[in-house]
């Protein structure tokens, strides 16, 4: 049927939250019954989902999209346009003709970004640097990166950057490693 260990959320008194993998699909389980749950139409206040008993979460958590994004981004001399990475990417594939050319983070505080979101990204030849928003004061490893200041990300380097407070990306990246057949 799908259902693996590990996929569901048991929220007490008899009640289950289950993940089917095989028809992708979410089903409440109370005391042995299911259910089926159309989570598109789950919307409400803060207020009003806090309320439900065992679940804590934020209406903007609650009513947004689970499925994440692949993005293929072309870095530009400002890092807008094509150089703009999107909040709901969390795949991104950066291109870049020249070293200089920049890609941007999305702003943290426009987006209303949670804590712990996460974007791991890889760049193509030649490399390119990475922004935050211009005037937004938001950091990559704590230095205001709106272009006085940028992370320089090498050729074929891949990073993976996650909000780390309101203001503030931490970026970590990773050696190039090249397979050989020895």
């Amino acid at each position: 049927m799908g259902i693996y260990a590990g996929d569901f959320i048991d929220f007490g008194n008899g009640v289950r939250l289950v993940y089917d993998r095989g028809a992708g699909s979410l089903k409440i389980v109370e005391n042995g019954v299911e259910g089926s749950v159309d989570f598109t139409a789950l919307t409400g206040t803060a207020a009003e989902l806090n309320a439900m008993d065992g679940v804590t979460a934020t209406a903007a958590e609650i009513n947004q999209a689970a499925d994440k994004t692949n993005q293929a981004v072309t870095a530009t001399a400002d890092g807008l346009t094509t150089g703009t990475i999107l909040p709901a990417s969390n795949q991104v594939l950066i291109t870049s003709s020249a070293a200089t050319n920049a890609a941007t983070l999305p702003g943290i505080a426009a987006n209303a970004l949670p804590v712990g979101h996460t974007i791991h990204g890889r760049v193509t030849a030649n490399g390119c640097e990475l922004l935050t928003l211009a005037t937004t004061g938001e950091t990559i490893n704590g230095v205001d990166s709106d272009g006085t200041n940028q992370l320089d990300i090498p050729a074929q380097g891949a990073f993976v950057a996650w909000v780390e407070s309101a203001t503030g990306w931490a970026l970590v990246l990773t050696a190039t490693a090249t397979p050989d057949n020895d």
